[in-house]
C-alpha cells in the first residue's frame, strides 16, 4: 500500500510479504471516517487462503480475518464496502465448501468491527451460481446484490443475485449468453430509482461483452 501526496511526495506505507499479513491486493482500498483504510489480500495469511486487513494513515498494519478455507472463504479479490455500524461485507472466489473447486465455489460474507466473521452465503456453482468475483453493493435497507462469472444456466455464464438483510438468498437474473452476456465479473451499483446496473465481460449481440440494466 502507498500514499503519494499532493506535491507527488510517494511512501509505502506496507509492503506484503505472502505470509501471514497476505499477499497479492487486487483490489483497491475503502477509508473510514478516522482515515483508517481496510482492503483484501487474496493469498496469504494464516492458511494462505487471503486476509482482511486494516491500516491507517501512517502505516499501522493489523489483519482483521485471515480465511480458512473449508466453509470459510478462499482468494478475496473484490473490495469492501461498509455499513453504519462499522461492519464490513465482502466476497471470496472461491471457498464455502460446497461445489466447483480448491474447497467451494466462493462465499458471500460479513466481518464485525472486531473482526469476527460470518459466511452469509456459500455458492455452490449450481443455479446459484459460482466464484463471485467482484464486490457487493448494499440498498438503503441493507439487502446486498453482486454477481458471479460462473454457474447459473448450463452453459455456467454467471448470475446476478440478492442476499435480503435477513440472509435470504436469490437469484436476480442468470446471463445465458449471445443475448444478454456472459461472466460478469465486475460489481453491480444502484440506479436512482434502485434499478441495478453492470457489465458481462463478453456475450452479447457481437460477443465483446455487454453493458444492463436490471430491474429489482
Amino acid at each position: 500500500m502507498f500514499k503519494l501526496a499532493p506535491d507527488d511526495t510517494f511512501r509505502v506505507l506496507h509492503s506484503f510479504t505472502g505470509g501471514s499479513d497476505g499477499g497479492y491486493p487486487q483490489a483497491g482500498l475503502i477509508m473510514d471516517r478516522k482515515g483508517n483504510f481496510y482492503g483484501t489480500a487474496s493469498v496469504g495469511g494464516t492458511n494462505d487462503d487471503g486476509t482482511v486487513f486494516r491500516i491507517s494513515a501512517h502505516g499501522k498494519f493489523s489483519v482483521l480475518h485471515a480465511f480458512a478455507g473449508g466453509n470459510d472463504g478462499v482468494n478475496p479479490v473484490a473490495a469492501l464496502i461498509e455499513d453504519k455500524a462499522g461492519n464490513f461485507y465482502g466476497t471470496t472466489r472461491l471457498g464455502g465448501g460446497t461445489g466447483c473447486f480448491d474447497g467451494g465455489c466462493g462465499t458471500v460474507f460479513k466481518l464485525a468491527p472486531d473482526g469476527t466473521e460470518n459466511v452469509l452465503y456459500a455458492f455452490t456453482g449450481g443455479s446459484d451460481g459460482g466464484e463471485p468475483y467482484a464486490g457487493v453493493t448494499a440498498d438503503r435497507k441493507g439487502n446486498l446484490y453482486g454477481a458471479t462469472i460462473t454457474g447459473g444456466s448450463p452453459h455456467g455464464y454467471g448470475t446476478a443475485f440478492r442476499i435480503a438483510t435477513h440472509g435470504t438468498f436469490k437469484v436476480l437474473h442468470t446471463f445465458t449468453g449471445p443475448t444478454d452476456g456472459e461472466y460478469p465479473n465486475s460489481g453491480l451499483i444502484l440506479g436512482n430509482s434502485g434499478e441495478l446496473y453492470g457489465t458481462t465481460y463478453a456475450g452479447g449481440a457481437d460477443f465483446w461483452g455487454t453493458v444492463f440494466e436490471l430491474a429489482k
